[in-house]
């Protein structure tokens, strides 16, 4: 059967285009997967018993219209979840982010981190500017924040160095703290609210396969 509108692939985005072609009594559409179910990266495997999600399934919502959508299509079976996150280095536990949670590591390190956000803070760093992941780096966080966590960690995460890469896709993915939470943060042992991952959603129940069947349901499909 022809149809006007063809989806391709039943991840999230296609799921939601359904969804909201459906909502509008425009069902001239068809998806076209090849999977066997659908959810894309979305996804929970069962393998011998054992449930295997194929990437870490957390909702960060920060639009209000998607965040009612999605309590309103999972309403009772989600959760918020706080952030308790920790780094290990220099033989001790500190909490994340690293850049205002010092606290705990050997006292020339905290001075280091601590003085050199304090230079960049007074530097400003420049908005737009065309620079490296690494250049973003020192220019929001110092030499001290660079050297004893932002560039080995990021350079082990991403597989090269900071330097080979741009930071025009950084947007809100890396906290800045200001000064006063710098400081609280290399004295106190606190925690922080920091980050567009201080919380997320997750389903109640283990494992999405629930997700992308209610959202293909309600789509009509």
């Amino acid at each position: 059967m022809m149809k006007r509108i063809v989806i391709i692939g039943a991840g999230l985005a296609g799921l939601s285009a359904a969804y909201h072609l459906g909502s509008r009594k425009d069902r001239d559409y068809m998806i076209l997967e090849k999977e066997d179910s659908p959810g894309g990266l979305c996804r929970t495997v069962n393998s011998k018993g054992f449930l295997f999600d194929y990437t870490g399934h957390l909702l960060h919502l920060k639009n209000n219209y998607v965040e009612k959508l999605v309590k309103k299509l999972l309403k009772g079976k989600l959760k918020k979840i706080y952030r308790n996150s920790w780094i290990y280095s220099k033989g001790v536990y500190t909490r994340y982010p690293f850049q205002e949670n010092t606290f705990g590591l050997p006292p020339e390190v905290v001075r280091e981190c601590v003085l050199g956000f304090i230079k960049a803070a007074k530097n400003k760093a420049q908005a737009g500017s065309n620079r490296s992941f690494h250049g973003w780096i020192l220019e929001h966080f110092g030499e001290g924040v660079a050297r004893h966590f932002m560039v080995p960690y990021n350079e082990k995460m991403w597989t090269c160095h900071p330097e080979k890469m741009t930071s025009r896709w950084l947007g809100s993915y890396i906290p800045k703290p200001t000064v006063r939470e710098v400081a609280d943060g290399a004295l106190f042992d606190k925690k922080s609210g920091l980050g567009y991952n201080a919380f997320f959603i997750i389903q109640k129940k283990a494992g999405y396969r629930h997700c992308p069947t209610l959202l293909l349901r309600l789509a009509g499909i």
